[in-house]
C-alpha cells in the first residue's frame, strides 16, 4: 500500500499498522475474557479447608495427599477405594463421629477437598456415575447441585473450582453460608489441622478429642484416672522415604502431664501394640514433656501396619 501525506504526517502504512494493532488487542481481550483470566492476572487465593469445616465433632484428620500420594494409593487402593479421588486430591481435612457398632449405625463425616475438581467437569463424571443420583436443595435462596449414593447416605458437591465437600448427610450445612470455622473451633485444633503438611509438620494426623471414650476404652485401655483431654497421632515422612508414627496426649495441666511421662514408656508399649503395631519398638520411642503434652515420635510403620491401623481405628466403637 502507498502513503499518503496529510497535514505534514505520512499516512497508509502506519495506520494499517494501528488497524492490525487494534484487531489483535480484540482477540486478545476476546480471547482472555473467554479463558476467564489475563496473563498479568494473579490467580485467585486457593480456598482454605478448615475455615470450611462443621463444627461438633468427636474425632478430627487432616492429610497432605499431595505429597503422600503413593503412598495413599497403596492404602486406599487395598480399601478397594476408588483412586481417582486420590489422584486429583492434594489436601483433605474433615471431622467424624465413628459408627457405635449397632445395626444401621454408620460414621458421621463432614470433610473438604482440594485438588483438581473443575466444575463441569465433576458434575460431568458424577452424572455419568450410576453409584450416584443427582440432587437439588435450596441453600440461603440459591438452588445447589449436589450427588446422593443411592445406596448409601454418602454425598458429593462441587463447591467452587478446586474445592469437594463430601457428607454423609449434611451437605446442605455445608453448602450454606456460616461463620468460618475457626472463630468456633478450639484454636490449638485449628492449627494442628491447619498444620499438617508444611515443613517439619506431620503428613496426616487424626485428633480425639475426650480419648478415653473414644480411643482408649474401644482398644481396651481402661485408664479411668488418666486425665487426658486430646489425643492426636500422627504419620511422618521420613527423610529416607520410611514412616513414622508419633503422636501427643494433652493432659489438663502441667502436674497430670508429668505425672504421666513417669509411666510413659510402659504406657506407650501397651498402646502401640494395642494399635496392631510392634510394641517392642515403644521402648526406644522419644518421648518429652511440653507443658500439658506429652509427646511421642520415632515409631517405624509399615504400610501394611497403617492399613491395618485404618480399619481398626475404623471399626471402633465412636
Amino acid at each position: 500500500m502507498r502513503a499518503r501525506l496529510i497535514d505534514g504526517r505520512v499516512q497508509g502504512d502506519r495506520a494499517a499498522r494501528r488497524r492490525v494493532s487494534r484487531s489483535r488487542l480484540a482477540l486478545c481481550v476476546l480471547a482472555l475474557a473467554t479463558f476467564a483470566g489475563c496473563a498479568t492476572r494473579p490467580p485467585p487465593e486457593p480456598p482454605v479447608p478448615e475455615s470450611l469445616l462443621l463444627t461438633g465433632y468427636p474425632v478430627w484428620f487432616a492429610a497432605d495427599v499431595d505429597r503422600n500420594r503413593d503412598l495413599l494409593r497403596s492404602v486406599f487402593g487395598e480399601l478397594e477405594t476408588d483412586l481417582e479421588f486420590i489422584e486429583r486430591t492434594d489436601r483433605i481435612v474433615g471431622g467424624v463421629r465413628l459408627g457405635t457398632g449397632d445395626p444401621g449405625s454408620s460414621a458421621d463425616i463432614a470433610a473438604v477437598a482440594t485438588g483438581r475438581y473443575p466444575p463441569g467437569a465433576t458434575r460431568f463424571a458424577l452424572g455419568m456415575d450410576r453409584t450416584f443420583a443427582r440432587q437439588i436443595v435450596r441453600v440461603d435462596g440459591r438452588r445447589r447441585v449436589y450427588y446422593q449414593e443411592r445406596e448409601g447416605t454418602f454425598q458429593l458437591a462441587p463447591a467452587g473450582r478446586d474445592l469437594l465437600y463430601l457428607s454423609s448427610g449434611r451437605i446442605a450445612e455445608m453448602l450454606a453460608q456460616r461463620p468460618p470455622a475457626e472463630l468456633e473451633l478450639d484454636a490449638d485444633l485449628y492449627r494442628m489441622l491447619r498444620s499438617v503438611g508444611r515443613p517439619g509438620e506431620p503428613a496426616a494426623l487424626i485428633v480425639f478429642e475426650d480419648p478415653g471414650r473414644s480411643v482408649l476404652r474401644p482398644l481396651g485401655l481402661e485408664a479411668p484416672a488418666l486425665p487426658l483431654v486430646r489425643l492426636a497421632l500422627s504419620l511422618e515422612t521420613e527423610p529416607t522415604d520410611r514412616l513414622s508414627f508419633g503422636g501427643t496426649f494433652y493432659f489438663r495441666d502441667e502436674r497430670d502431664a508429668a505425672l504421666f511421662s513417669r509411666i510413659g514408656r510402659l504406657f506407650m508399649v501397651v498402646f502401640v501394640r494395642s494399635l496392631g503395631l510392634e510394641g517392642a519398638v515403644a521402648q526406644q520411642t522419644r518421648i518429652g514433656v511440653d507443658g500439658t503434652a506429652v509427646r511421642f515420635s520415632g515409631i517405624p510403620v509399615e504400610p501394611r501396619q497403617l492399613l491395618g491401623l485404618v480399619r481398626r481405628l475404623a471399626q471402633e466403637d465412636g
